[in-house]
């Protein structure tokens, strides 16, 4: 009777932690494209992780003049299951695919870019790993 309630309480504690990192990733998503969108490069990369953050200074530092994104949206979410390439450990690890519309300069034609973007849940943040 105690291991159950035991293994019942543990069940439950691991599965709040889960559902508290899902909960958290949104925000975490929204806010990096949304200083992206505004050019605030700086503030954005703070939610890179720390080991991509130079490669995506490179990236966008100076490509941000040039680049007007108008509208971003999150279409889909996933957390990826053992045996798929992505996989690392579903709490940890989400693939969210993000549609933005865009304007990159001298080219005046509005463009529709999706990225598949692989964020990676470490300490109390979510981190985006790669598909910048």
């Amino acid at each position: 009777m105690i291991l159950r309630a035991f293994l019942l309480g543990l069940l439950l504690t691991t599965g709040c932690a889960a559902s508290s990192q899902s909960t958290t990733l949104m925000p975490q998503v929204s806010e990096f494209h949304r200083n992206l969108r505004w050019k605030r490069v700086e503030q954005a990369v703070l939610y890179v992780a720390p080991e991509q953050r130079s490669e995506f200074l490179d990236k966008y530092r100076d490509r941000i003049e040039v680049l007007d994104i108008d509208e971003y949206r999150v279409d889909r979410v996933e957390y990826p299951r053992p045996g798929e390439p992505a996989y690392a450990d579903p709490a940890t690890t989400a693939i969210v695919s993000v549609v933005r519309f865009q304007v990159e300069l001298p080219d005046v034609t509005r463009q529709k870019v999706t990225t598949q973007e692989r964020w990676v849940y470490r300490g109390k943040v979510w981190l985006l790993e790669s598909g910048y």
